[in-house]
């Protein structure tokens, strides 16, 4: 979000992202918080590392105009098992490209 509040990308799509991530939190669709267990991913190789699968989502301004973002992602971990949703939080373990599509609004 920071790289879009810098370069006021007022809407726009995430296209892609290729990387892997750490530490991953998602939330539910039903907006309970759920924190996967992360014992698992910290048991993994690389330090608990997940690769970046199907990621999508938006950016928009909210109600107070302010840019906010929904980004859902899946992780793949070392061992096969994947995980996902809508993200909360996560460290970039590696590297993550992102690729953002900008659209131009008028009203």
């Amino acid at each position: 979000m920071d790289f879009a509040r810098s370069k006021e990308l007022p809407f726009a799509s995430l296209v892609s992202a290729v990387g892997s991530v750490r530490d991953v939190e998602f939330t539910a669709y039903w907006r309970a918080l759920i924190a996967y267990d992360r014992s698992p991913l910290q048991d993994q190789p690389a330090g608990g590392s997940a690769g970046i699968d199907g990621p999508g989502g938006n950016i928009a301004p909210n109600a107070e105009k302010q840019l906010a973002g929904q980004f859902y992602i899946l992780g793949s971990k070392s061992n096969g098992d994947v995980v996902g949703g809508r993200l909360v939080e996560a460290e970039v373990f590696t590297t993550c490209e992102i690729v953002l599509a900008e659209y131009l609004v008028q009203a």
